[in-house]
Parts: structure tokens; sequence; C-alpha cells
């Protein structure tokens, strides 16, 4: 079961009216994308809650080979670039959304990782 509360932590930041949560992008990106093949391959999205429609919208538009090139460094070329970052845009999309649905108003803080940059 994808649970996005195992793939970031409470990232205590004051002034704030809402929890805001560190995820690193090397445990993030590759959880998030193999609970997209998933729903794309028929599970339920039920983690999405309203958004669940329009967010598989937009992963069932990413080309297959996209999710692969999501896992790797990013590739010299920029029509293979511009395609892996419509991947991880929607992973993205996919583990904040899901967040959420569980709190609400948040923040979320993507570390730095050179591996998993748009």
């Amino acid at each position: 079961m994808y649970d996005p509360m195992t793939l970031c932590s409470l990232e205590p930041r004051a002034g704030y009216d809402f929890k805001w949560f560190a995820v690193e992008p090397a445990v993030m990106y590759p959880a998030t994308i193999e609970r997209v093949l998933d729903c794309l391959d028929g599970e339920a999205p039920t983690e999405l809650g309203d958004a669940a429609g329009s967010i598989m919208g937009m992963a069932s538009q990413v080309p297959p080979a996209a999710w692969d090139l999501a896992l790797s460094p990013a590739p010299e070329d920029k029509g293979l670039r511009e395609v892996r970052a419509a991947a991880l845009e929607v992973a993205r999309l996919w583990f904040t959304q899901a967040m959420q649905v569980i709190h609400g108003t948040l923040g979320i803080h993507i570390t730095k990782n050179e591996d998993y940059r748009l």
C-alpha cells in the first residue's frame, strides 16, 4: 500500500499555521512512480481523493518510457529531458495530493538531489 507519510519526515518550522514535511527525492520518486504505474495498470488511486481522475489523466498522458527515464539521471537530449520532467512532475503532484488528503494545507520541502532535477 502506498503511504506518503512513510516517504517523508516532519520538518519543524516556526511561524506557520500548518505542518511542513521534508522529503528526499531518491525516496519519494521511486516509490511514487511505482504507485503511479500500479494505478495505470488498474489499481484504484484512493490516496488521491477527489483529484484522482485529474491526476490519473495526467499520468496516462506520460509516455511509458518516461517513467524509466524519470528514475535515471537526466539525459543529455533535450527532448528526453522534457519527457522525463513530465513523469517527475506527475509523481510530485501525486505525492503532494496524497499528502494533502491526509493533512489538508501543508508545506513540502523536497530536498536537493541533482539526479532528480527537473
